[in-house]
């Protein structure tokens, strides 16, 4: 009837007006709250945005519902890398050193001439995911000993007897097992570009590091953009003297740039009743 079709008219009328009102108020918040967590000191929120903002915040109108609403903005990596005697044929006769050699992960940066890998839609790398949060702990624990003016082995020792709780139950039981070369461990590191671990002895020790990690920049950019990633501000000739000297510490790939951070920890390999191998703490040490 005419009457059936009039209310079905006002309320879809009214619906419309009830969602554009809310559509309208959380872009107004969302502006306030996407600025605030911008952190761009020279970009404030228009005054009304921020009173609505203010005003619906107790209402949980507009919130930061995101896992990961705000990120750091430089990142550290954890290498891990295993101490193995090499020949050197270079000397005659022939003799033998020691090493270190990288290890490789299949999602976390690592190589520096290697792309980031592509992932399949819904699967998630627990082990690199997990992985990106370990170093995230540490460093918070090294540079407040640093900032507070402790010396390197003051730091040594505070990781030392922090150990415990700075590394979750997960991370000796992983040095552990790769060491002892469990192949269901050692799949989820992938190939290997330094070593054939299936193949591999044991190894003499450890070493865990912190690694900054930096993207590239393109080929038409200087090298010092990748410290300015969000625009490159006015240097003077001296400032990019200096910082062109910084660079001569870091080692530059195809994809990637970075620098041994700190060396967290070094692990002797010693020998376990079971006949493998694991992973015990020998010293930490902050020198690379």
């Amino acid at each position: 009837s005419v009457l059936q079709r009039a209310t079905e008219s006002l309320v879809a009328v009214l619906l419309g007006c009830v969602a554009g009102s809310f559509y309208i108020l959380f872009s107004l918040t969302s502006v306030a709250l996407f600025l605030k967590l911008w952190q761009k000191p020279l970009l404030e929120p228009p005054a009304l945005c921020a009173q609505l903002y203010g005003e619906l915040a107790p209402l949980h109108a507009c919130n930061l519902y995101g896992l990961f609403a705000s990120v750091t903005t430089s990142r550290y990596e954890v290498v891990i890398e295993e101490l193995h005697l090499v020949e050197d044929t270079s000397t005659h006769p022939p003799t033998t050193r020691e090493t270190w050699v990288e290890l490789d992960f299949l999602y976390k940066p690592g190589d520096v001439d290697r792309r980031p890998p592509w992932l399949w839609l819904g699967h998630m790398p627990r082990l690199d995911w997990r992985l990106w949060f370990l170093p995230l702990r540490l460093a918070r624990v090294v540079n407040l000993a640093i900032r507070d003016g402790a010396s390197p082995a003051a730091v040594s020792a505070a990781l030392q007897q922090g150990a415990p709780s700075l590394y979750p139950a997960w991370w000796p039981v992983l040095l552990a097992r790769i060491c002892r070369r469990q192949p269901e461990v050692l799949a989820l590191l992938g190939p290997q570009r330094n070593i054939d671990l299936a193949r591999a002895p044991c190894p003499r020790g450890l070493r865990v590091s912190l690694f900054d990690f930096r993207f590239r920049p393109p080929e038409n950019c200087p090298l010092y953009a990748a410290f300015f990633p969000e625009g490159m501000p006015a240097l003077t000739p001296q400032e990019i003297q200096e910082i062109e000297e910084e660079l001569q510490n870091w080692e530059v790939g195809d994809w990637w740039m970075r620098r041994r951070h700190r060396t967290i920890d070094l692990l002797s390999i010693r020998s376990s009743p079971k006949g493998g191998a694991d992973a015990g703490l020998a010293e930490n040490s902050n020198e690379s």
